[in-house]
């Protein structure tokens, strides 16, 4: 909770200051407790985060995103892009059509993608992010539906937008103290939500509306420093306060946010295992969900094929020399039925039961499948992934696993090999 968390600077002065030898070049000694405080303090933001986050706020952000006819776009500036592109990412694996769009390309051309029926969601910390304030009427312009997804509820993206979801923050894990000197202050006032107009954080630059306190003459930029102050846009009067250190918190929470409604509409949509990996071929969910044996296996015309009344010296001379890496002869009759295998396991047995002798004047029927039953198969319309669980099978493993018809006639179709399987990344 608020009320558990120290007042004053997010790192325990111990963590912070360095020692004379550290300063000129000796080792940084690292403090458990203060890795442990940082991390309370990180919690600490995210609590108040999932506390104060409006989930009607939210089931209408999904709704839009449901109902869009169109394309779902995101835009964002600085470390926020990569969030925006991330979410992006995730919709359009799980089901979305979602694309990036780059605010500056935007106003140079790439706004053409924007059309009538779609959302743009913009992200933005401050909601003043000049390069969206600018790209926000062009697009509404082309017909799109703009939702804004600030911490400002008073901010230029919040009250021009179509749609504004207020994405809370109480401040940002930093090392550095606030200027002002007012931490403990300002905690409270964000846990009794006193500062629901709280400003830019995300943004130096303010623009103003109206004339301020400091004379600024209406339509001016002012340059913000890292003093609490106030700004005017239109008629609503908010605090602003410049970050003392790089977003990390505020981010984390956009990430979270999108991801967690990607992943609602996904539930909406009826999303299935199968119908995800479909978005995924390259992934090894992908692999294990779309492959079948057919795309990996050899076919019966690349293998090495022996009759069963082939002798046992002609046997291992076509092994070792036209085996085509299989490890195995595959043994069948005129219609191509598989009738076993002949491996250097299956030689091996022979040898030491038989001796070496015999076993030249035996005939691979004979020899095939020697000690041990009728091989592991596959039908040829099972999964790869079945075929690869089928080969590790009891653990003892082999490294080839002949395919056969489904029709009953056990006609040898192909042969899945270990290394097969690995190549193709399985």
């Amino acid at each position: 909770s608020l009320s558990s968390r120290p007042a004053g600077p997010m790192v325990p002065e111990a963590g912070r200051k360095r020692t004379a030898a550290q300063a000129s070049g000796g080792t940084r000694r690292i403090e458990t407790d203060d890795v442990k405080a940082l991390f309370a303090q990180q919690k600490g933001h995210l609590d108040f985060f999932f506390s104060k986050l409006s989930f009607d706020e939210v089931s209408l952000f999904c709704q839009k995103i449901i109902d869009c006819q169109g394309t779902t776009l995101f835009t964002g500036v600085g470390k926020t892009s990569f969030i925006a592109k991330k979410v992006c990412q995730t919709l359009a694996s799980t089901g979305t059509r979602s694309m990036w769009l780059a605010p500056v390309d935007a106003l140079h051309g790439d706004i053409g993608n924007v059309q009538a029926g779609d959302v743009l969601v913009m992200l933005s910390k401050s909601g003043e992010t000049v390069e969206l304030t600018t790209l926000l009427p062009y697009a509404k312009a082309k017909g799109a539906f703009v939702v804004a997804c600030t911490d400002n509820k008073e901010s230029t993206l919040a009250l021009k937008a179509d749609m504004h979801v207020y994405l809370p923050s109480d401040g940002e894990v930093t090392p550095f103290p606030d200027e002002s000197g007012n931490d403990a202050e300002r905690d409270a006032e964000r846990g009794a939500e006193a500062s629901n107009n709280e400003g830019i954080t995300g943004n130096t630059d303010s623009i103003t509306g109206t004339t301020d306190s400091t004379g600024n003459t209406p339509g001016s930029i002012t340059t913000g420093s890292n003093t609490t102050g106030t700004t005017t846009t239109g008629n609503a009067l908010r605090t602003t306060r410049t970050p003392t250190g790089p977003l990390v918190t505020y981010t984390a929470t956009q990430l979270l946010f999108g991801d967690t409604c990607a992943v609602y509409l996904m539930e909406l949509r009826g999303l299935t295992q199968n119908q995800y990996a479909l978005n995924h071929p390259a992934g090894r969910i992908g692999k294990r969900l779309v492959l079948k044996v057919t795309d990996v296996m050899k076919g019966w015309e690349e293998l090495p094929l022996a009759k069963p009344a082939m002798n046992g010296m002609e046997a291992l001379v076509q092994m070792a020399g036209t085996s085509k890496g299989c490890g195995c002869l595959l043994v069948v009759d005129d219609s191509r039925k598989l009738l076993g295998t002949f491996s250097d396991a299956d030689l091996r047995r022979a040898l030491t039961k038989r001796g070496a002798g015999e076993i030249l004047t035996k005939t691979v029927q004979q020899l095939m499948n020697f000690d041990k039953e009728y091989p592991r198969t596959i039908a040829d319309n099972a999964m790869a992934f079945d075929a690869h669980v089928r080969m590790e099978q009891g653990g003892n493993s082999v490294d080839y696993l002949p395919v056969v018809s489904t029709d009953g006639t056990r006609t040898l179709m192909g042969l899945v090999t270990m290394r097969g399987l690995a190549e193709c990344g399985m």
